[in-house]
């Protein structure tokens, strides 16, 4: 059985999806950036209208949200 994806972050710009897929790459965890175009098109979009999109298998939620959290932490 395959798990399903569930979207950790949105992000009104696209580079600040791929930095966050970048730390999770690190960190051994398969991620996806979905709906990429959004930061494109006019009006621009912002998280709260959903944005660009960071998802992880189910299986990975609890350990991608503890390394995203520890990354933030250090540039505190």
């Amino acid at each position: 059985m395959e798990d399903k994806l569930v979207t950790i972050g949105s992000y009104s710009s696209i580079s600040e999806a791929y930095i966050f897929s970048n730390i999770l790459d690190m960190e051994g965890i398969e991620c996806f950036v979905t709906d990429a175009n959004a930061s494109l098109n006019p009006p621009v979009t912002t998280p709260h209208d959903g944005g660009v999109k960071l998802t992880v298998r189910e299986s990975d939620v609890a350990r991608a949200i503890s390394a995203l959290n520890k990354q933030k932490a250090n540039y505190r």
